[in-house]
């Protein structure tokens, strides 16, 4: 007799016998399903150094909504929690990571496509923030070692990412014109 509480996934049909029959077994399962792809993929935690950098990277804040103070979590746009990789990986809040859960027919409202866009508009904003308002906090300006490390870490973090014009932005609020200028250059 068939259980309630067993899910449909669980049964599988034979055809060369049309019987059908329940099981839990995960190729069989994986199998019946059309393949492996469909089925559970192993969770693993995300390498702390990787979460630091894209919690830093998305200012801790949804890249969809943009709500700041929301409680987040990093999501994996190609649905594989186990690919850690950063370009997989999205900042989002629980309401809009839910929204990326939902699916069939028109439910779904945020595909792994979307939230890429979402995610790397929210990036580019972050960072040209970070390089304008570092002058109007006077972060850079100050002779604590503290700033000047922030200053160096924002650097190298631009020249890495091979984004010159947020460079050369970075360099302009810190007052190096030569530096400036040479990143201005690289841009044109």
């Amino acid at each position: 007799s068939l259980q309630p509480t067993v899910r449909a996934t669980n049964w599988i049909a034979n055809d060369s016998t049309s019987t059908l029959g329940y099981t839990t077994d995960p190729v069989l399962l994986g199998l019946a399903l059309g393949g492996f792809d469909d089925m559970p993929k192993k969770r693993t935690e995300i390498p702390r150094e990787v979460a630091a950098r894209v919690l830093f990277e998305q200012h801790r804040t949804c890249c969809v909504c943009r709500e700041r103070g929301k409680p987040v979590q990093i999501h994996h746009m190609n649905e594989d929690p186990s690919d850690h990789d950063p370009g997989n990986l999205a900042v989002l809040c629980f309401d809009c990571h839910r929204d990326t859960q939902l699916r069939g027919g028109f439910d779904r409202k945020l595909d792994s496509d979307q939230v890429r866009l979402y995610r790397d508009d929210w990036t580019i904003i972050v960072r040209r923030d970070r390089a304008t308002h570092a002058a109007d906090d006077n972060l850079v300006r100050r002779s604590t070692d503290h700033q000047f490390e922030l200053a160096t870490s924002v650097a190298e973090i631009y020249r890495e990412n091979q984004e010159y014009e947020l460079l050369a932005m970075h360099y302009d609020v810190i007052g190096n014109t030569e530096l400036r200028d040479k990143y201005v250059e690289l841009v044109l």
